[in-house]
């Protein structure tokens, strides 16, 4: 089994609407890292509301046959 942590940033822009970025591991490198690069950037944009900084954890396991 592994696990790794995923991170989300969310916000509104002002004249734009809603935005989701994502960062997983390993295409992302560091996702937390790019996740906190992404949360400053969007403190220097207009927005309505945010930035959020969200992490969860995914677990990837083994397959098992059903029936």
């Amino acid at each position: 089994m592994t696990t790794y942590e995923e991170w989300r940033v969310t916000g509104t822009f002002r004249d734009e609407g809603p935005f989701e970025a994502l960062y997983t591991p390993p295409q992302d490198g560091d996702a937390e890292a790019r996740a906190r690069e992404c949360v400053a950037w969007a403190h220097t944009q207009d927005l309505a509301d945010g930035p959020h900084l969200h992490k969860r954890t995914v677990i990837v396991s083994e397959w098992e046959a059903q029936t």
